[in-house]
């Protein structure tokens, strides 16, 4: 059984700003790491690179990205230093690209971690809710609301129907019926 040999498909600095652009415009990096949106993206950028006569999968696009990612990061410390020494450096259409996709990674983490922070504090106070004391209860939310500036919650007045009005209306009814029935007989 013979196997077909696929072409090696080799990258060259055009398939790189391609495949950088392609990535600006998907933004995979959006979507949770192994999560089936962050795979339909960048089997659309796969999509959109074999339109372009790229011989690339899904894996092999998300592969190169990861390196060019990976070597960016350490070029990047680099350059910083560079900078500082006031030595020129050299901006092409690849390194904006990746500066641009740093960026939108960046703040997308930042994102990211002011929602945990945030279900954090809201489930922080809902165990706070759910395991104090009722008495607790009442003066923390009257604390936070801030009704009334004594602390004291306001009361419900209770009604002024006693059990002795209450049987005398019962009375009363029974009495109203048994008439009823005996005009009826």
């Amino acid at each position: 059984m013979t196997m077909a040999k696929r072409k090696l498909f080799i990258w060259k600095r055009k398939h790189k700003a391609m495949l950088l652009i392609e990535v600006l415009v998907e933004e995979p990096h959006k979507y949770r790491p192994g999560s089936k949106e962050r795979g339909i993206s960048w089997t659309k950028i796969a999509q959109h690179l074999q339109e372009g006569r790229m011989k690339v999968s899904q894996r092999s696009a998300r592969e190169k990205f990861d390196k060019l990612y990976q070597d960016f990061n350490k070029k990047r410390k680099g350059r910083k230093w560079h900078e500082a020494s006031g030595v020129h450096v050299e901006y092409d259409e690849i390194y904006q690209a990746l500066t641009n996709i740093h960026e939108q990674i960046v703040n997308w983490q930042e994102q990211q971690q002011g929602k945990e922070e945030g279900e954090k504090v809201t489930a922080e106070e809902m165990r706070k809710r759910a395991t104090g004391k009722l008495s607790e209860t009442k003066r923390r939310t009257s604390t936070d609301n801030e009704e009334n500036s004594d602390g004291t919650t306001p009361k419900k007045r209770k009604s002024h129907t006693s059990v002795t009005e209450l049987l005398e209306q019962s009375i009363e009814r029974k009495a109203s019926k048994q008439a009823e029935q005996q005009l009826n007989r």
